[in-house]
């Protein structure tokens, strides 16, 4: 319209076809953009894409450890002497004690039966002590979908939603 000669300007009818027709790729625009978040949002929570990751591991922020969890020390640096991972037992109450030495593998699974709490770590180096990180690996047990958020459960019965999960292995 704005390409209209003035000097010879459109019929009305033609004017009005012209605006009905750019009326219709406008509507069809945004149909296919809601299409596309649809398929977006469906393929993400969809259950059936999620089912798979049942019996993986998945990583998320956790100091309890159930049967079968383990758990992932990562220090901040390297020449360390030992790790000293301390944890008590949820059931009895009682406090147990993992010493790691140079070359071995960092990580602990909980085969004790009971859910496991992890207390402290300490990283010794020759010289004092140095920070670490660390990751909570647990078995996905189950999946379930409510309000259109997946969640993931474990086999203690703890949820959680994907978001708060870092990743799963």
């Amino acid at each position: 319209m704005q390409n209209q000669d003035p000097l010879n300007p459109a019929e009305p009818d033609q004017f009005l076809a012209q605006l009905a027709q750019m009326t219709q790729v406008e509507q069809l625009q945004s149909v296919v953009s809601s299409l596309d978040n649809m398929n977006t949002t469906l393929s993400f929570n969809s259950l059936s894409n999620w089912a798979g990751t049942i019996g993986k591991k998945m990583v998320v922020d956790s100091n309890v450890l159930s049967e079968g969890d383990q758990l992932r020390i990562i220090p901040e640096g390297s020449g360390y002497t030992s790790v000293l991972l301390q944890m008590k037992n949820q059931n009895t109450g009682d406090v147990s004690e993992t010493v790691f030495l140079p070359g071995q593998e960092l990580s602990y699974t909980n085969d004790s039966g009971d859910p496991v709490e992890v207390l402290s770590i300490v990283v010794q180096t020759t010289n004092g002590t140095m920070a670490c990180t660390t990751s909570a690996l647990r078995t996905i047990s189950s999946v379930s979908m409510n309000n259109g958020t997946v969640s993931l459960s474990t086999q203690n019965g703890d949820t959680y939603t994907t978001d708060k999960v870092k990743k799963i292995l």
